[in-house]
């Protein structure tokens, strides 16, 4: 309780949220950075000799970090410009392949180092272009592709 009762030097404030942003720094997650913006200002307040009890200090520092992180994850969603990130699958849409192979009654198309198998070909054969319009699980949704 001694290191708490401590608590009234501007500089440990600072510190502390210096400390927090460099951990956000290496863990990318913006949670940190909240906490240390709000250690920041309570060592701002401590600056300007405002007078606060370390209770207080405690306080005022785990609600502003919980208002501030709250609001954080609530407003400022962070969104890639890539939605297909962790889908290999949806960056094949579009895209025109051609039949390379049926086995028992599957056909698959070849996509660089990968078989991919097909679904929505009517009637398959192989040297057939489709275009994947879809992606259902591990298959491709094709339609067939006519060069007009």
């Amino acid at each position: 309780m001694e290191l708490l009762a401590n608590l009234t030097d501007y500089w440990q404030w600072i510190t502390f949220a210096a400390i927090l942003i460099i951990i956000e720094l290496f863990v990318g997650s913006v949670f940190f950075l909240w906490m240390g913006i709000s250690a920041f200002l309570i060592g701002s307040l401590l600056y300007f000799n405002i007078q606060i009890s370390w209770e207080w200090q405690l306080l005022i520092f785990s609600l502003l970090s919980i208002t501030s992180i709250y609001i954080a994850k609530r407003f400022w969603r962070i969104e890639t410009d890539d939605n297909t990130l962790n889908s290999r699958a949806k960056k094949l849409i579009g895209n025109v392949y051609e039949i390379a192979s049926i086995d028992n009654g599957n056909a698959k198309v070849r996509v660089n180092d990968s078989w991919w198998i097909i679904r929505g070909c009517d009637s398959p054969s192989i040297g057939k272009q489709v275009k994947v319009v879809s992606v259902d699980s591990n298959a491709l949704i094709v339609e067939p592709y006519n060069i007009d």
